[in-house]
């Protein structure tokens, strides 16, 4: 008996010391509310630069790591044919243009004919005109106006027919000559897209392919950007798509600079979502001392809220319905609750500094 009642009071006192162990009062803390985000860098204005045409690489002109100007050529694809197809054309436009100086003598022909026919048209006119009034005054038959009228008639239509005549070869003429100039202008074209440019001025990430591999319309060949300014591509989850906006501070961090986080601000949120992932991608700026390599993966911090001094409790101290175990009794009363980090949520009403509260 004597054991068992100190048996009984050793575990009376565990109980005691356990609730005494867990009993906190809610405490005044700055609290920043936070979504966690992870991506990659990237430089500013990242592009896979892709092959226009098929065709094998014949001459790679720059390395990982180059820096060019815009217009550089960075390799060349091999055309067999796009010579021969440009001389064909250059040939084309010759014959045109030969054939327009041997058609000029036509054109003045042509000409000529549309000024004999309107001076006949103006005589006949005039001899209609004649014969009209001399109707009037019964000086003349029936017959002779209208043999007069119907001369005028075959005359307007031989005079309108001298300018269609006219303007029908002047008008092929001239497309035969600009067809020409633009059968040349594309087949140069055509040619130009086998030499691959940088479209602006920056820098070579990598060079996917080799020489004398095959490529194909749409091969990516160059990975390029700009060469200094770089940029985090964020995957945030659409659940806290609505509590982003421009302008929230971020803190970045990644493996390769540990020690090192970069602060920044959301410069662009992608205003969609992809469907595999159930995310947005938000874009900020990394202007930073520190090397950075393109692709390397990052993690971030949007800070949403931050509240100074306000009544917090830890978050394993609240329980999933939002309420919490008084110490005394272990009655269970309801809390509205604010913001919260990984450790603190925000207590607005329901408990005081005074309040005592165990551990769930």
């Amino acid at each position: 008996m004597k054991n068992s009642g100190l048996l009984f009071l050793l575990l009376l006192f565990l109980c005691a010391c356990g609730n005494h162990q867990n009993a906190i009062h809610p405490a005044r803390k700055n609290i920043t509310q936070v979504i966690y985000a992870s991506g990659k860098i990237y430089p500013n204005n990242h592009v896979h630069i892709a092959a226009k045409v098929n065709g094998y690489i014949s001459r790679l002109l720059v390395k990982t790591g180059d820096l060019v100007k815009a217009g550089t050529p960075l390799l060349i694809l091999s055309a067999p044919n796009s010579d021969v197809n440009i001389n064909i054309a250059k040939t084309n436009l010759q014959l045109s243009e030969v054939n327009n100086l041997a058609n000029a003598n036509q054109l003045d022909a042509a000409q000529q004919d549309i000024q004999s026919a309107y001076t006949k048209y103006r005589l006949d006119s005039l001899n209609y005109e004649r014969y009209k009034n001399l109707w009037k005054e019964n000086i003349t038959t029936h017959a002779c106006l209208d043999q007069a009228k119907t001369q005028a008639d075959i005359s307007i239509q031989a005079y309108k027919k001298a300018i269609s005549t006219y303007d029908n070869l002047k008008l092929k003429l001239a497309a035969d000559l600009s067809l020409a100039q633009k059968q040349l202008q594309l087949q140069q074209n055509n040619k130009s897209d086998y030499i691959i440019t940088a479209p602006f001025a920056g820098k070579v990430y990598n060079v996917d392919v080799k020489e004398g591999q095959l490529v194909t319309l749409g091969t990516a060949v160059v990975d390029f950007g700009e060469a200094k300014n770089f940029e985090a591509e964020l995957d945030v989850d659409e659940t806290d798509i609505g509590v982003l906006h421009i302008g929230q501070q971020v803190i970045l961090s990644s493996d390769a600079y540990a020690n090192h986080p970069v602060n920044t601000t959301v410069r662009e949120i992608e205003p969609s979502v992809v469907q595999g992932s159930k995310t947005t991608t938000v874009k900020v700026d990394v202007k930073d001392s520190l090397q950075l390599y393109s692709g390397m993966s990052v993690e971030a911090n949007i800070i949403i809220t931050q509240k100074q001094q306000v009544l917090t409790i830890p978050s394993d101290y609240l329980m999933a319905d939002n309420t919490v175990l008084l110490k005394k009794d272990k009655q269970k009363i309801p809390v509205q609750t604010g913001i919260r980090d990984t450790k603190y949520v925000e207590i607005i009403s329901g408990l005081t500094e005074a309040s005592e509260i165990i551990k769930p």
